[in-house]
């Protein structure tokens, strides 16, 4: 991946689940430390300088057909959210395929939750929401980089945002 072209990866930290685009066309979000120095195990015996937390996409591509002969079709679908950067509001779209209890959680760069913005049942369709920058105590956060998570038929899409002030 071009990307990640001359970094050696540290503590290599993938996604639980690929985010998949469409059926033929997935992401693989990963967190890494890129420390060149250090190597890319313990038991190096490289400088450690600290190196720098670093946020990479890998896009896969797989056969729209499954095991069983039939074409894989995703239970639903987020968007990225729009504005993005954003300040003060920024609005998240998703679909589903079909109706059922959906959740979109908020987190910062550390994996902390810093908001549910729903967690509830919806029809299956187009759907937005919109997020303030506000955490679950209605106060406002920090700028940065936060992930937005959406989980729903027993699929999980995240996707990166950043927050201006």
């Amino acid at each position: 991946h071009p990307e990640l072209e001359g970094m050696i990866p540290c503590y290599l930290y993938p996604a639980d689940k690929i985010e998949y685009v469409d059926a033929t066309h997935g992401r693989i979000p990963i967190t890494f430390l890129n420390d060149n120095s250090y190597g890319s195990f313990v038991q190096s015996q490289g400088q450690n300088n600290g190196g720098t937390v670093t946020y990479a996409v890998l896009e896969v591509e797989f056969p729209g057909v499954g095991t069983d002969g039939n074409e894989f079709v995703p239970q639903l679908t987020l968007r990225q959210n729009y504005p993005n950067p954003f300040n003060p509001i920024t609005n998240i779209s998703f679909s589903l395929r079909e109706a059922g209890n959906v959740s979109i959680e908020i987190f910062n760069v550390k994996g902390q939750k810093v908001k549910t913005l729903i967690n509830e049942y919806r029809n299956s369709g187009d759907h937005q929401v919109v997020w303030n920058g506000t955490d679950d105590n209605n106060r406002a956060v920090d700028s940065g980089i936060y992930f937005y998570k959406m989980s729903a038929k027993g699929d999980t899409e995240t996707r990166k945002m950043v927050l201006l002030k």
